[in-house]
C-alpha cells in the first residue's frame, strides 16, 4: 500500500526528472547550434545526449527502475545498442 508520502517522493522525482531532461533538451540543442570543427563528433554527443534521455525515460517515467533487473539490463543494452548504430551509421 502506498502512502501520501511516497506519492510526495513520487512526484519529487518525477518533477526533478522532468526538469533535468528539459536541461538536457536545451543543452543538446545548444550544443547541435554551435558551429564546432567536428559535425561528426557534435552529433555522436547529441545522440549520446538523446540515449541518456531515452534511458531517464524508460527508467522513472516507464518504471523500469522497479522492473526485474533483467528487463532493466536489457532495455540498457538495447539503448546503448541503438545509439552506437546510429553513430556508426552516420560516420558511414
Amino acid at each position: 500500500m502506498t502512502t501520501r508520502s511516497d506519492h510526495r517522493r513520487d512526484a519529487r522525482l518525477l518533477f526533478a526528472t522532468w526538469m533535468f531532461l528539459l536541461a538536457l533538451t536545451a543543452g543538446s540543442i545548444w550544443i547541435a547550434d554551435v558551429d564546432s570543427a567536428s559535425d561528426t563528433a557534435t552529433a555522436a554527443v547529441v545522440l549520446g545526449i538523446a540515449a541518456l534521455k531515452a534511458h531517464l525515460i524508460a527508467g522513472v517515467f516507464m518504471e523500469m527502475l522497479l522492473a526485474p533487473r533483467a528487463w532493466a539490463i536489457t532495455m540498457s543494452v538495447f539503448l546503448v545498442s541503438l545509439a552506437g548504430l546510429l553513430v556508426a551509421f552516420y560516420l558511414v
